[in-house]
């Protein structure tokens, strides 16, 4: 149990990389990557008095989800990643500014005879005619890709949320069985003193109930201390300090219908937005072709100004116009050749993505079926033979026909069977989750079934 409860954490904490291509996170900017990065020292909030969470009777899913989503910092954390891409599209497409320059004639100054030389120059540079176009869609469709982080996390955050409220449900059924075993046990441990003060039980019997006794007595202080590893993890996800109280879980909801495979991909290509951030990724990588295409053609400098050092009135005012000569042919059809492989890396990782995405929907599907079918072997075949089987052993030890090891036996095998069986429940509902996020979000709400 002990294992089988810490796997099931870390598997609700892993965080797989769902968002962007490597290529894009590393184009995003700095803001988004150290928010993502520092989720772990964003300090807690300090929460009211009032909190309707821990006043809550029960902790159900979906009051954890929306608290999820509304108090954890990695959702701001995108929306203003968002913002600031955003904000670099206007100064993609702008001008550079404007240059003004002065320039005078050091040896005028102090000569009575002559007027002190000054000269004005006021220049502005002028790309080539659809280079700041090009430069400002980069950006919008840059931008664009970076919006999609934003549901993305919203459904990273619903399954570790669900993932979590998993593990809180499977810790406390842990301690409600092994509750009940206890109260078994203390019943045996007087059955046993009975017969050993009848003369018709030995001592041995005594002391073997009382070993199993405190034995899960101790289960009780191991299963307090994940109770509050699970109850830190669920505080991180709520911004919250570990320690923070929350309700009991709510039961876990019954088995629903799915729809079929076929369904579930075609419903995930239509859905996750990676797709649609990819897509964006390589428009802006057609753009940058263009754009290197046109480093091809010159650049220009308007420029006015005003000498004092001519004599001439007429020739004091100047104006005059320049081009950047675009020589070095090589290095600008390496630019071509280099923005070109980036468009094809990015229709391939496309093509890729897509492939990944099939990937996960069919091996989440999978989990669900299987974790489905073992939920119902515990339920309609394994617990009933294991709760006979503790009653014959236990009618036969308190009629002396039976040994206290047959109970034993018996009721360890009842124990696991019953932790097996809420483990495959929760095990269920996180496979769920995690097919949630595979399609990217169930399109309509699906009818429970069994």
């Amino acid at each position: 149990m002990d294992q089988n409860l810490r796997a099931a954490v870390q598997h609700a904490m892993d965080h797989e990389d769902r968002r962007l291509p490597k290529r894009n996170l590393a184009r995003m900017p700095r803001l988004v990557a150290a928010a993502l990065f520092s989720l772990s020292f964003v300090p807690a909030f300090v929460w009211a008095q009032i909190d309707p969470l821990a006043s809550a009777k029960t902790l159900r899913p979906e009051a954890l989800v929306d608290a999820v989503l509304q108090d954890n910092p990695l959702l701001p954390a995108a929306q203003w990643a968002w913002q600031a891409a955003e904000s670099e599209i206007v100064p993609a497409g702008a001008l550079d500014d404007p240059m003004l320059s002065t320039m005078v004639a050091p040896r005028t100054f102090g000569k009575a005879e002559m007027d002190p030389g000054v000269g004005i120059e006021l220049s502005q540079r002028l790309p080539w005619p659809g280079k700041r176009g090009l430069r400002e869609e980069i950006a919008r469709f840059e931008a664009r890709a970076i919006k999609q982080s934003i549901p993305n996390t919203r459904l990273d955050l619903t399954e570790l949320a669900k993932a979590a409220f998993a593990d809180w449900y499977l810790v406390h059924a842990a301690l409600q069985v092994n509750e009940a075993n206890r109260k078994l046990w203390q019943d045996v441990r007087e059955i046993a003193a009975i017969n050993y003060a009848s003369g018709t039980g030995s001592q041995q019997d005594v002391l073997q109930a009382n070993v199993e006794y405190q034995m899960l007595g101790h289960r009780q202080v191991v299963l307090e201390r994940q109770r509050a590893e699970v109850l830190a993890q669920l505080n991180r996800l709520l911004n919250r300090t570990a320690a923070a109280p929350l309700p009991p879980p709510a039961s876990l909801a019954d088995p629903r219908d799915l729809q079929s495979l076929v369904d579930l991909r075609a419903l995930a290509l239509a859905q996750r937005t990676e797709l649609e951030a990819a897509e964006a990724e390589i428009e802006a990588d057609s753009a940058r072709v263009d754009l290197a295409k046109r480093e091809f053609y010159p650049d220009f400098q308007l420029s006015t100004g005003y000498n004092s050092m001519w004599d001439d009135s007429d020739m004091q005012w100047t104006v005059g116009v320049g081009i950047n000569i675009p020589l070095g042919h090589a290095k600008r059809h390496a630019a071509v050749s280099g923005a070109r492989a980036e468009a094809m890396e990015s229709r391939w990782r496309l093509q890729d993505l897509s492939l990944e995405i099939v990937k996960e929907v069919e091996q989440a599907y999978a989990r669900v079926q299987e974790a489905y079918h073992l939920l119902g072997l515990h339920e309609d075949q394994l617990l009933p033979l294991a709760r006979a089987n503790l009653e014959v052993a236990r009618t036969a030890y308190q009629a002396r026909t039976g040994s206290l090891e047959s109970l034993l036996r018996a009721e360890r095998s009842l124990f696991e069977t019953e932790l097996n069986f809420e483990a495959a429940r929760a095990d269920y509902y996180r496979n769920m989750a995690a097919l949630e996020r595979a399609v990217g979000g169930w399109s309509q709400p699906m009818e429970a079934a069994r």
